[in-house]
C-alpha cells in the first residue's frame, strides 16, 4: 500500500489486534470440533491429533512436524515422512 495514509495503517493495526485477541478462542473451538468419534475409529480426531503431536514433540523434530501431526488425519499420518517437513522448514 504505497498510497496508504497513517490513518489507514492505524485502522489496519487496530483490526489486526482485535483479530489476534480472539486467536486462542478460535483454536480451542477448532479443537472442540475434532472431539467426536467417527464410526470405525477407536479414537477421536482430537485424541489422534494430541497423540501424534506428543509423539512428534518427544522425538525432537522441527516445529513444523509437530504442527503437521496436529493437523493431519490418521490416514495422512501413516504416509507422513520427515523429509516432507525438511522441504517446508529446512533441515535441522
Amino acid at each position: 500500500m504505497e498510497d496508504g495514509t497513517r490513518e489507514d495503517y492505524l485502522l489496519l493495526d487496530e483490526s489486526e489486534r482485535r483479530y489476534a485477541e480472539g486467536l486462542g478462542e478460535r483454536v480451542l473451538e477448532s479443537l472442540k470440533k475434532l472431539d467426536h468419534l467417527l464410526y470405525g475409529y477407536p479414537v477421536s480426531r482430537l485424541q489422534h491429533s494430541l497423540q501424534a503431536a506428543t509423539r512428534a514433540a518427544r522425538g525432537s523434530p522441527p516445529r513444523c512436524s509437530t504442527t503437521s501431526a496436529m493437523s493431519s488425519p490418521p490416514t495422512t499420518m501413516r504416509r507422513w515422512r520427515r523429509r516432507s517437513c525438511d522441504r517446508t522448514c529446512g533441515p535441522r
